[in-house]
């Protein structure tokens, strides 16, 4: 069953970054920061992360956030992986 996780990340990072347009290169120029795969799966794993820890907060006065599935975690964590490994090109400012 591993295996069909790890299918399910990797095409899901293929598809996000082609959507968002983020392009891989030689390591010899810089791109933009948003343009980072690994930078947007650590963006979206802190916002996941403040939401679990606001969520009982939020709760206590009476506002209920929607429930995160534990499996986001592990795609955000998986695209950040493929992110790094597939990274060609330095960061720029």
């Amino acid at each position: 069953m591993g295996w069909l996780k790890n299918l399910a990340v990797k095409l899901f990072a293929k598809k996000v970054a082609k959507d968002l347009d983020l392009k891989e290169g030689p390591m010899d120029g810089a791109k933009k920061w948003y343009k980072s795969k690994t930078i947007w799966s650590d963006v979206l794993t802190v916002v996941v992360g403040l939401w679990g820890v606001l969520d009982p907060v939020l709760a206590s006065h009476g506002v209920n956030l929607p429930t995160i599935p534990p499996l986001l975690l592990t795609v955000l964590g998986g695209m950040g992986i493929h992110g790094r490994v597939t990274a060609s090109q330095k960061l720029g400012v």
